[in-house]
């Protein structure tokens, strides 16, 4: 069920259902991806890829540094969808076949670039 807490900017309020995709952290991301039941990953994939475009558009005229908690939210879904387009368009799968598991990997850009999970 998704979190009620979670506000995205005007204009993108149908993203909210998708608010507990909405991750901060690389290494959290990566378990999201690996702990969900693949048809739910495609179900959210296909559900805000025609999102993508205009979030990134609107996204491009805001202010990087003191980031609404609104835009963050949107840039932490966008994030979110980026690593779950690996698993859909090029594994069909959570996982990446014979890479072990991808939760013992280091991330060079797990530091939080724009703020902790932001709720609103």
């Amino acid at each position: 069920m998704p979190d009620a807490t979670y506000v995205f900017p005007a204009g993108f309020e149908e993203l909210a259902e998708f608010s507990d995709w909405c991750i901060s952290r690389d290494e959290d991301r990566i378990a999201k991806r690996l702990d969900t039941a693949f048809p739910e990953t495609v179900a959210f994939y296909d559900a805000v890829l025609p999102h993508v475009a205009r979030a990134m558009s609107y996204l491009s005229t805001r202010p990087v540094e003191n980031c609404s908690v609104e835009d963050t939210n949107l840039v932490n879904l966008l994030k979110t969808m980026a690593e779950m387009a690996n698993a859909v368009e090029i594994y069909h799968q959570g996982a990446i076949p014979d890479a072990g598991d991808l939760r013992l990997y280091t991330s060079s850009i797990d530091a939080d670039l724009l703020g902790s999970d932001t709720h609103g």
